[in-house]
């Protein structure tokens, strides 16, 4: 039979590695939601940038989004977040839809 200390330190090691194995399973799933969520920063400013791009001429939001393959509700997200900012502006209407124009 083990001493007391033996079982006791692989009790603990034992937990330790499941936390270890829990902690790496939180961090691929943060890492993922920041993929999808415009708090991953570097998608969003990536995507922003290309949404500027794209603004060379007035355009709706349908239009970016066609273009750059994302979903209308993202491409809505961002340009408004981009006209809270002042780096775009309302431009009329197409339709029923919004004009953005870069600044």
């Amino acid at each position: 039979m083990p001493p007391i200390y033996d079982l006791w330190f692989l009790t603990n090691q034992k937990i330790i590695d499941e936390n270890k194995e829990k902690i790496k399973s939180l961090e691929k799933e943060i890492k993922e939601l920041k993929s999808l969520h415009p708090s991953g920063i570097k998608k969003l400013n990536k995507y922003e940038q290309n949404v500027l791009k794209l603004l060379k001429k007035p355009m709706t939001t349908t239009e970016v989004a066609k273009k750059l393959k994302k979903s209308r509700s993202w491409t809505a997200f961002v340009l408004n977040q981009l006209e809270r900012e002042g780096k775009v502006k309302e431009n009329g209407k197409k339709g029923r839809e919004v004009l953005y124009e870069r600044m």
